[in-house]
């Protein structure tokens, strides 16, 4: 785990609710990041197992399932999009 993964799980664990979401914009001021950098630290804390949800309104450090489905499926339509898009070049 990067020191910004572990920033921003320990930010989102510490901040974060279903009823309270945290911006990407907001982890950028936090740690002073751009907006690449904040995705690529989620997409890694993701792949290490940690439950991070999104929404439009934000991140989460997840509780529920249905968190963690909204956001798999979430995932799953942005994958097919791409090889969509990938199949039609």
């Amino acid at each position: 785990m990067t020191e910004l993964e572990s920033k921003i799980v320990n930010y989102l664990q510490n901040h974060s609710s279903s009823e309270k979401r945290i911006y990407s914009a907001q982890l950028e001021e936090a740690f002073k990041t751009s907006g690449i950098q904040v995705r690529n630290a989620i997409k890694g804390l993701r792949r290490a197992g940690e439950p991070i949800a999104n929404s439009d309104s934000g991140y989460i450090y997840a509780t529920t399932r249905a968190d963690i489905s909204s956001t798999v499926n979430d995932l799953k339509r942005r994958a097919v999009s791409m090889l969509t898009t990938a199949s039609a070049l």
